[in-house]
C-alpha cells in the first residue's frame, strides 16, 4: 500500500486515531515511523510507548512522495507490507 492508496483509504477517519499491532488476545502500539529508501515502517521503539496517531503518521508524510510503500515490523523480523488495516473503535490494525 503506499501512502496514496492509505490516504485514500482512511479519508474522515480522526487524526488521533491509533496505529496498534494484534498481539495474542490485545493490542500493543506501534510507537515508531522509520523512512528509508522510498519505505515507511511502522514498528515499535524501546525508547519510547507512546502510541502514534493519524495525525502523527500524515505529518511524517507531509515531505514524501506519493508512491512511498508502507511498510509495518513485528518485533524482530523483517518488514513486511502493508497490503491494507482492518478497524477497531479508536485503532487502525495494519495487515
Amino acid at each position: 500500500m503506499t501512502i496514496d492508496e492509505f490516504k485514500r483509504a482512511t479519508v474522515g477517519i480522526a487524526g488521533s486515531t491509533l496505529f496498534l499491532f494484534p498481539s495474542g488476545y490485545h493490542y500493543t502500539p506501534i510507537t515508531k515511523i522509520t523512512i528509508s529508501n522510498n519505505q515507511i515502517i511502522l514498528s515499535q521503539s524501546e525508547q519510547t510507548h507512546t502510541p502514534i496517531t493519524l495525525s502523527d503518521f500524515w505529518i511524517t508524510c507531509e515531505s514524501l512522495p506519493a508512491n512511498t510503500q508502507i511498510y509495518f515490523q513485528l518485533t524482530n523480523a523483517n518488514p513486511q507490507p502493508m497490503y491494507g488495516f482492518r478497524r477497531i473503535p479508536n485503532a487502525i490494525i495494519p495487515n
